[in-house]
């Protein structure tokens, strides 16, 4: 994987690509960095509104930051993203994902 410094010059070459946000926040939250990980999500999201495991790993990070209710509507959206596109899948995991944080109530 590339290292987050690398990224970084990637997004900047080419800073409306989502995919470059994504690994970014991917990198960021695989070392323990959520809060930086979710600026990076946040503008994955923005570029492209309907990837539904930018919303899944957003909600991670999220829960790793006992940040339950934010990211419950982050799956919310998810799961709006992947009924859309009909992706059963990203649905399945969101729905997985989101009753982790309902048993942890």
């Amino acid at each position: 994987m590339p290292t987050v410094e690398q990224l970084r010059a990637l997004i900047a070459s080419d800073p409306n690509d989502p995919f470059g946000h994504y690994a970014l926040a991917q990198a960021l939250a695989k070392r323990g960095d959520h809060e930086s990980a979710l600026d990076a999500y946040d503008r994955c999201l923005a570029l492209d509104p309907e990837d539904r495991y930018g919303y899944y790993h957003k909600a991670v990070a999220l829960i790793a930051l006992d940040r339950s209710q934010d990211a419950r509507d982050t799956i919310e959206l998810g799961l709006t993203a992947a009924k859309r596109h009909n992706d059963a899948k990203a649905g399945a995991e969101l729905r997985q994902l989101l009753g982790t944080i309902v048993s942890r109530v």
